[in-house]
């Protein structure tokens, strides 16, 4: 597989246009065959192909240490496995202040402590985009070992970026921030265990859970989002997963800083009706294969359905407001260059804004385009 292979730049008009999907197809595309699947099987298979592993300390002056902060996670049951494991991420610290708002922590896998930029295992998660989770097809963005190393582990010390929000008492985010820290997470839960302490407690730390559903619920109303058959736990998943995306990219949009802004516009199919006519009639008057036309409305409907821009189009589900991916680096990689932005540009202050911004444009359109191509070879 040519993990350097890239797509070339394009507005946002010129991505949605058909001639720019089919051009991509009898181009970048055209490579695709059998051996990029036997060259994915065989990455699972093998070592882990990394450059080396980073020796992890638990002492580290440049992070602030949250070991003693109390932490957990709450995770779909069966949702993420890998390997004979589970990947952890999104753990959440949450400490509520007295005028009835609290202070969020999420804190999300330093992937990039273990993978640097551009190493021979960063150009394969580039060339994949996500990790694939189909009916007769599976692959990891990250290999199981990496991903095992990686994850937010109960019990084990592990580098992470932190976002810091704090929220108001109507679940409103009222100022965010990042740094890099040590986390060791107290419980790693199900939404089944965390169900269980919510109605039946015999823990006293986790008698925070039903704070922060109640927290959840307020911003959950705040979007204007019925919470319908969920569960208190999904709640909680729902709007503490999303609060940090939500707030980097109010932040970044705020400085003028360019950023990776994921763009969609509900749960139904929104594209207009001459865009989808315009694909019937292409694949009406030109000879396809069918891997072809399966290609060209996956990824039609992927760039209409959510797709990654440096210019923030927004979206319906959540009100207009700028949305990011920030955690989900051991699944997406658009997420881990989101978080490779913010150390750099923001913590670190080290970074070249023109570097950064001819990365993500590459990236925005990769990631949108390589992940539709995936899931139809592998569906």
């Amino acid at each position: 597989m040519d993990a350097e292979r890239t797509l070339p730049h394009t507005s946002i008009e010129g991505r949605q246009d058909v001639n720019f999907l089919i051009n991509e197809i009898n181009g970048h595309y055209a490579t695709i065959n059998a051996d990029e699947k036997k060259t994915a099987l065989d990455y699972i298979k093998q070592g882990c192909p990394v450059d080396s592993f980073a020796n992890f300390t638990s002492r580290d002056d440049e992070r602030k240490d949250l070991q003693g902060l109390f932490t957990l996670s709450i995770d779909r049951s069966g949702s993420n496995k890998i390997g004979n494991g589970m990947l952890f991420d999104d753990t959440f610290s949450y400490i509520p202040t007295n005028d009835g708002g609290a202070i969020l922590y999420v804190h999300v896998p330093d992937v990039d402590y273990y993978v640097k930029k551009n190493s021979e295992t960063d150009m394969f998660m580039r060339s994949l985009g996500e990790s694939i989770y189909l009916k007769n097809y599976r692959t990891h963005l990250l290999h199981p070992a990496l991903g095992t190393l990686c994850s937010l582990r109960q019990g084990e010390a592990r580098p992470a970026i932190t976002f810091r929000i704090k929220l108001d008492c109507n679940g409103a985010i009222r100022d965010i921030d990042f740094f890099e820290s040590i986390v060791n997470v107290n419980y790693n839960l199900t939404t089944k265990d965390a169900g269980t302490f919510m109605k039946n407690n015999n823990d006293k730390k986790l008698f925070i859970l039903n704070d922060m559903f109640e927290m959840a619920k307020q911003m959950r109303r705040r979007r204007k989002e019925t919470i319908g058959k969920r569960s208190k736990a999904n709640i909680i998943i729902d709007e503490f997963n999303i609060a940090p995306d939500m707030g980097t990219a109010a932040f970044f949009q705020d400085q003028g800083i360019v950023f990776p802004y994921k763009n969609f516009a509900g749960k139904k199919s929104p594209f207009a009706r001459e865009d989808v006519a315009k694909v019937g009639d292409y694949l009406d008057t030109h000879d396809l294969s069918e891997e072809q036309r399966d290609l060209l409305t996956s990824i039609f409907d992927a760039n209409h359905r959510v797709y990654y821009d440096t210019v923030n189009h927004g979206n319906n589900s959540f009100g207009g407001v700028p949305m990011g991916n920030v955690g989900n680096p051991l699944r997406e990689y658009i997420s881990l260059e989101t978080l490779r932005l913010i150390k750099d540009i923001i913590i670190k202050k080290e970074g070249n804004i023109d570097y950064w911004e001819s990365r993500i444009e590459r990236d925005c359109i990769e990631f949108t385009e390589t992940s539709a191509r995936i899931k139809t070879l592998y569906k």
